[in-house]
C-alpha cells in the first residue's frame, strides 16, 4: 500500500486553513473596493462570502448592513446590525449605523434611543450626534439641531455632514453669510454630496446670486441624475434669467420624475407672471 498520501495529509490541513482565513479577508476587500465605487449590490456578494467563509466577521456585517441601507434595504441592514450585537452588545458603531435605518423606517423614537446608547458607549463618536441633529433639524428645533453637529465637528472637524448640517440650519435662521461659509466648507471636504451643492444653490438664490445658484444646480443633477427639486429651482432660477426655454425643460422633467412639481409649477408660473405685472 501506498502510504505517501498519509505523510503530507497534515501539511495540506495547514495550507487549506491559512488560505481559508486568507480568502475571507480578501473577499472582505473586495467587497470595501465595491462599496467605495457605489457597487453596493456586488459589495452585499463579497460580504456574504466572507461571512460564510469566516462566521461572526463583524466588520463584514458592518459593510453588509450599511451596503444594504444604501440600497434602502433597511431591514436587511438592521439584521446585520443586530447580528452584529449577538457577537459584541458594545459596539457603538453598529448601535449608530442601526439608529440610521430605523429612521430610514420612520422610527425616529427608536433612532434617537440607538444614537444616545452609542454615545453612551462612546462619547467620542461624532456622527451620532450629527444624526441626532439631523432629528431635530427635521423638527425644526434649530437650536438643539446646532448644538448637536458642534459637537460633532468638535469632535471631528472633517465630519462634511455636520458641517452641512450647520449651514442648513444658519439658512434656516437667515444668518446667510455664516452659511454660504459652511456650506463652502463642507463641499471643500466632500464634493460629492449632491445634496451639499443643492442646499448652497438655493441659498445662492436667496441671496440673488442667480447664475452661481444654476452652476450649483448643474453640479447637483450630475451627481444626482433624478435630482427632481434640482430640475425645478434651476427652472426657477433660469426663468429670472430669461431663458425661458431652459426653464421649460427643467419644469419638464422635474414633473416627469416627481409628479407634485405639476402643481408647484402652475402655481410658479401664476406668481411670475404677477411679478412680472407689477414691474
Amino acid at each position: 500500500m501506498n502510504t505517501r498520501h498519509f505523510y503530507f495529509f497534515p501539511l495540506c490541513i495547514t495550507i487549506s486553513l491559512s488560505a481559508y482565513c486568507q480568502s475571507a479577508e480578501s473577499i472582505y476587500n473586495k467587497g470595501l473596493t465595491a462599496s467605495a465605487l457605489k457597487y453596493y449590490q456586488l459589495a452585499i456578494t463579497y460580504y456574504t462570502q466572507a461571512i460564510n467563509l469566516k462566521p461572526g466577521y463583524e466588520d463584514a456585517y458592518l459593510n453588509r448592513g450599511t451596503a444594504r441601507y444604501r440600497l434602502a434595504d433597511c431591514k436587511g441592514a438592521i439584521t446585520d446590525f443586530d447580528s452584529i450585537l449577538l457577537f459584541n452588545p458594545k459596539n457603538a458603531l453598529a448601535i449608530g449605523d442601526r439608529g440610521l435605518a430605523k429612521v430610514c423606517l420612520g422610527d425616529t423614537i427608536a433612532a434617537m434611543a440607538d444614537y444616545e446608547l452609542a454615545i453612551a458607549i462612546d462619547p467620542k463618536q461624532s456622527k451620532p450626534y450629527n444624526n441626532r441633529g439631523n432629528i431635530f433639524y427635521w423638527k425644526h428645533k434649530y437650536a438643539p439641531a446646532l448644538k448637536e453637529y458642534m459637537q460633532a465637528v468638535e469632535l471631528d472637524s472633517t465630519l462634511m455632514e455636520a458641517w452641512l448640517g450647520i449651514a442648513n440650519v444658519q439658512a434656516e435662521l437667515k444668518d446667510y453669510k455664516n452659511a454660504m461659509l459652511n456650506y463652502n466648507k463642507a463641499i471643500g471636504l466632500d464634493g460629492s454630496v449632491g445634496a451639499a451643492w443643492y442646499n448652497r444653490g438655493i441659498l445662492k438664490c436667496k441671496t440673488e446670486d442667480i447664475r452661481g445658484a444654476i452652476a450649483d444646480f448643474d453640479q447637483a443633477i450630475k451627481l444626482v441624475p433624478r435630482y427632481a427639486a434640482a430640475y425645478f429651482n434651476r427652472g426657477i432660477a433660469k426663468e429670472f434669467l430669461n431663458d425661458h426655454e431652459g426653464a421649460k425643460k427643467d419644469f419638464a422633467q422635474s414633473i416627469k420624475l416627481e409628479p407634485k412639481y405639476g402643481p408647484l409649477y402652475e402655481r410658479f408660473k401664476k406668481d411670475y407672471n404677477e411679478h412680472k405685472k407689477k414691474k
